[in-house]
């Protein structure tokens, strides 16, 4: 009975050992697979985050550009209030600079300035001004038809059809050249 024991227990010897082994590789598979789809999932995982982390850096590029561009439209609504109030002011100073009697002299000096023959030709002038074109042009002995109402702020504009000249010195355009030269100049652009 003894060999039988010894059989069987060398045999059960040899079955544990073979037994271990079949574990041990198993164990060795079993990590295997988890380790090839621990990696997977890593890379999965890094192209969802690398996925969110460029939504976001879209979302802050976009975000940024609104912003900048908010800025600058409140920038320049800004300015425009601005360039408004002043040009405003400008015109102000304009309808004061009218009612003085440097008014008077001003035209004067730019209508005896002109070298033209001012009856051939008319002269454009704000409605207001009529009593004044007409005291210029008495004082200067000159005839020379007048045209009111298509002449804002004040000075002149004068036009000669036989001559093909037109001289501006209109206090509207004078305004309008200062208001583009800013625009040309002020260095903001959207």
């Amino acid at each position: 009975m003894d060999a039988k024991k010894v059989i069987l227990d060398d045999v059960q010897e040899q079955a544990n050992l073979i037994i271990g082994r079949i574990n041990q590789e198993i164990e060795v598979l079993r990590n295997d697979e988890i380790n090839y789809y621990l990696q997977g999932l890593n890379h999965e995982i890094d192209a969802y985050y690398e996925a969110e982390l460029n939504d976001l850096r879209l979302k802050t590029a976009m975000a940024i550009s609104q912003n900048k561009l908010k800025t600058k439209r409140d920038l320049l609504k800004v300015r425009q209030e601005l360039v408004n109030e002043l040009f405003k002011e400008v015109v102000d100073e304009i309808l004061k600079f009218k009612k003085s009697e440097e008014y008077y002299s001003y035209c004067y000096k730019k209508l005896k300035a002109l070298d033209v023959d001012l009856s051939l030709g008319y002269l454009e002038i704000n409605q207001e001004d009529v009593h004044v074109f007409e005291k210029i042009l008495s004082s200067l002995e000159v005839k020379c038809e007048l045209r009111s109402g298509l002449v804002k702020l004040g000075g002149f504009r004068f036009i000669s059809e036989i001559l093909k000249v037109e001289m501006d010195e209109t206090f509207d355009t004078k305004v309008k050249l200062q208001e583009q030269w800013f625009y040309d100049h002020s260095g903001f652009m959207l």
